[in-house]
């Protein structure tokens, strides 16, 4: 017999959740029975647009919140946020992640601390 999910009592949480793997992952929990979520990412205008999108498709009660993974206030502020609008959050997803890429011979000490900061740093303290 497959397992079959079940997110009724779902809250979650999804950091980079306004596109690709996040988003993904958004419609996924909805599908499995999740009623409420909230998707986060730096791009208001994206974010707005992509939780209104999710309403509309599913009636699920989704909320967007602006969030910088790179900013250790807004990763540490993120599940405080989303409990004070839900109540509770029961998971946390992190697709949160910057695309740029460099090589060992061309990426420079910045580079590397941005990509850090918000593949790394930012979701470990989102907890």
């Amino acid at each position: 017999m497959p397992l079959t999910p079940d997110h009724a009592d779902t809250v979650a949480v999804i950091a980079g959740g306004t596109q690709g793997l996040g988003l993904a992952i958004a419609e996924r929990l909805i599908a499995e029975g999740c009623p409420r979520l909230a998707i986060a990412g730096r791009r208001v205008a994206e974010g707005e647009a992509a939780a209104e999108k999710l309403r509309a498709d599913t009636g699920a009660d989704v909320v967007f919140l602006p969030a910088d993974m790179g900013r250790i206030e807004d990763a540490v502020a993120l599940i405080d946020r989303a409990a004070a609008r839900f109540g509770r959050v029961t998971a946390l997803v992190n697709a949160a992640a910057t695309t740029e890429r460099g090589s060992i011979l061309d990426t420079t000490p910045e580079d590397f601390d941005k990509h850090f900061a918000i593949n790394t740093r930012g979701p470990f303290f989102a907890l």
